[in-house]
């Protein structure tokens, strides 16, 4: 049965944000846990990350001279910042840490060219090097489902995957466009494009992937403004949603 969204009595003082149509695309998301830091912290870099960088990066300008259709974006971990839920901590849900320093995105608007990337011999060869050299991997096929608008990846800046649990996907995305608000008040959020997993692993409701400029533009916010934790995280926590937030750099 769908879960309704819990409205805490906040007085409405973050209007909704406005949504344009999702994006068609496809999307396959992968994300791998190399280095183990304590929480929160600035992500370490230590030599076998740098060495399975080096490799991704070659990889990814192979796959788009073969492919140029498709779209590939490698990002390195650069902070885990507040916003991780106390749900993580209770037994009774299961929920597992996001930390996950190294992610790989690939967009196309043909679902076969991403199927033709899998099963190629360079991204096996590229699979099992990240298998080996990670403490956890996550792999998944996405679809856009709700959008604000699209993250430039043109240029460079600080970007944002926050890795969503939830015991309801719909209230997962209820919740999170009912926040998005304080995010566009308080940090200048103006993209957003939510990957719903569709295929793969099945281990986060959503995944939120967004852009800043610069990394003041957001981390003093969720360190310092006590309505983030008011507002954002309690109105979360409510609707039993368990965010796990990344910011990136891209390489």
């Amino acid at each position: 049965m769908q879960q309704q969204l819990i409205t805490l009595n906040d007085k409405n003082e973050f209007p909704l944000v406005n949504l344009q149509q999702p994006l068609s695309s496809f999307f396959l998301l992968i994300a791998a846990e190399i280095d183990s830091s304590p929480f929160p912290f600035f992500l370490s870099s230590s030599n076998a990350k740098k060495k399975l960088i080096e490799v991704t990066i070659q990889w990814r300008d192979q796959v788009q001279s073969a492919f140029p259709a498709a779209k590939i974006v490698v990002f390195k971990g650069l902070v885990i910042p507040p916003g991780t839920s106390p749900l993580i901590k209770d037994p009774s849900y299961q929920f597992k840490y996001a930390r996950y320093d190294l992610v790989i995105l690939i967009e196309s608007d043909e679902k076969e060219l991403i199927e033709k990337i899998l099963v190629s011999d360079s991204y096996k060869v590229l699979n099992e090097k990240i298998h080996w050299s990670s403490r956890s991997t996550y792999v998944t096929h996405a679809v856009n489902v709700k959008r604000i608008s699209n993250v430039d990846h043109a240029r460079p800046g600080v970007f944002l995957f926050n890795f969503f649990q939830a015991v309801d996907t719909q209230q997962n995305l209820d919740v999170w466009h009912y926040t998005a608000g304080w995010f566009q008040q308080k940090t200048g959020l103006d993209n957003s494009t939510v990957l719903l997993p569709r295929g793969g692993d099945d281990t986060y409701a959503i995944v939120n992937h967004c852009r800043w400029d610069n990394l003041m533009q957001v981390l003093p916010a969720l360190v310092f403004f006590r309505s983030f934790r008011q507002y954002v995280l309690r109105h979360f926590l409510a609707n039993r949603v368990a965010p796990m937030p990344v910011l990136y750099r891209m390489v």
